[in-house]
């Protein structure tokens, strides 16, 4: 053990190494890093491997003092490193007559390149509105590799339960459904450095869950789960929001839980490195605290309501088939001049009206309508385990889409199926209950008889899906990326 300890000292020391290079800036060519330009200004600007990771360099505190005890005391962590980068690179483009950045998306063994977040924050700015884009691609691209139909089919067992998001992925894709919940085939096992939107989606759900936890007085080390329904007050959301710090610490606990998480179905070796550092994510960080904080205004201007669960397991035997998922929230509110019990369903991606209208057989058909179907799920597996609280009020399902919080998440029944203007669903048991449950129970039995022998989960036909979904099996299924288009 004294020869390990030993070894890693000496590498952190040889990581410190640096080799100078020195040069006339009149006569040689100078070799400078971005510290080096403050006091330059530049004409023409080209950088390449404008990536994270590279822009802003990949931080490695060589301390012994890990990063929360360097916070707590006020010492300097991360986060100022990178905000003096920020500072720098952007000073470096002040006075520049033009600027190129150039940056890979390719897979490499280490995982796939992406942007720099400085490069993602001029493209959402309003006021850089002269960027342009191009994307260069190789002229002949290698051929992905088809599967033989028998891959497909026959030699596995059905699902023993599925979840609504598992429902969903079948309607989107069968092959899909089938690499992804019958086979298990893992598409990755690379943590991105920019994270993706589902694990946005995760950070957001569980610091509302761990928000409400400190709302409700309850110690966020002792209970990851509501014990009983808790009245909720502006008064106490208002004096909630007012510490910024809660909020931040209740972002921290999501980053704890969803490295948990990962090692629960990942191996990871004892000097690997968490997958997930908040440090690393200042970006998102900031994106996920602005959700948050706009959620909660919202409720503080409907409340007082009555939380009942926040991300809490619920499942049922529905047409032989077992479903299981976990309910984002449940609350009792008024609407129209009753109670209802709300199962609301947080949406990180954009809102577009079709989400939330439809007709009951689109919602086996059409993967656009998988946000609609999901939240139903979660209704009907609600109403099989109701909680005392809501055990007699009709159930309300509701989206929340997080980026557009002005817009109506009630779910719309369109003419089509009840005629005359779009319905909202108030009532799922006494709206669409019964035209629904023979509708879900139709895409069981289609998932059953494809594990029969000589059956096959045949690949989306709408080619576009495919590039609308962003698969991570197209490979398999030899289908051309240029045919996406």
């Amino acid at each position: 053990s004294n020869l390990r300890v030993l070894r890693n000292m000496i590498r952190r020391k040889l990581e410190l190494v640096t080799i100078p290079f020195h040069g006339e800036p009149i006569t040689d060519i100078q070799v400078i890093g971005v510290l080096e330009t403050r006091l330059l200004d530049f004409d023409h600007i080209l950088i390449l491997n404008a990536e994270e990771g590279v822009i802003p360099q990949q931080s490695n505190e060589n301390s012994y003092l890990p990063y929360d005890l360097r916070r707590e005391y006020g010492m300097a962590t991360r986060e100022e490193e990178n905000r003096i980068y920020a500072y720098n690179f952007f000073r470096l483009f002040r006075r520049a007559k033009d600027v190129t950045l150039t940056f890979s998306d390719s897979f490499t063994d280490t995982g796939k390149h992406t942007m720099s977040r400085f490069v993602m924050q001029m493209l959402c700015a309003d006021k850089h509105n002269q960027i342009q884009r191009y994307r260069l691609t190789e002229s002949e691209q290698l051929e992905p590799f088809a599967i033989p139909p028998t891959y497909w089919c026959k030699t596995d067992v059905a699902p023993s339960a599925l979840s609504p998001s598992g429902i969903s992925e079948y309607i989107t894709c069968p092959r899909w459904f089938y690499l992804d919940k019958i086979r298990h085939t893992d598409s990755s096992d690379t943590t991105p450095i920019v994270l993706e939107q589902n694990t946005l989606g995760d950070l957001l759900h569980s610091t509302m869950k761990n928000a409400y936890l400190d709302i409700c007085g309850i110690p966020l080390s002792d209970s990851r789960e509501l014990d009983r329904p808790y009245e909720i007050t502006a008064d106490a959301i208002d004096k909630y929001l007012k510490d910024a710090h809660r909020l931040s610490d209740a972002l921290d606990i999501a980053y704890r839980e969803e490295n948990d998480n990962y090692q629960k179905h990942h191996t990871m070796g004892a000097d690997e490195p968490l997958p997930y550092i908040r440090a690393d994510h200042e970006v998102e960080n900031h994106i996920v605290l602005t959700m948050a904080r706009k959620i909660l205004s919202q409720d503080k201007a409907m409340s007082p309501f009555t939380l009942v669960w926040m991300e809490h397991p619920v499942s049922a035997t529905i047409g032989g088939m077992h479903i299981h998922g976990i309910i984002d929230r449940m609350d009792i509110i008024q609407r129209e001049g009753q109670q209802r019990l709300r199962i609301l369903d947080y949406k990180t991606g954009g809102f577009d009206e079709k989400k939330i209208s439809f007709q009951i057989d689109e919602l086996i058909k059409d993967p656009v309508k998988r946000y609609a179907l999901q939240t139903l799920i979660y209704s009907e597996l609600s109403n099989n385990s109701r909680p005392d609280a809501g055990r007699d009020l009709p159930i309300m399902p509701e989206l929340l889409f997080t980026r557009k919080m002005s817009a109506d998440g009630r779910l719309q029944i369109s003419p089509a199926d009840k005629g005359g203007e779009p319905m909202y669903i108030m009532d799922y048991m006494a709206d669409c209950r019964k035209d629904f449950l023979p509708k879900l129970e139709e895409v069981f039995r289609q998932i059953l008889d494809n594990m029969q022998p000589g059956k096959e989960f045949v690949m989306q036909e709408d080619i576009k899906q495919c590039a609308d979904s962003y698969c991570p099996f197209h490979q398999l299924c030899g289908r051309k990326k240029k045919e996406w288009k």
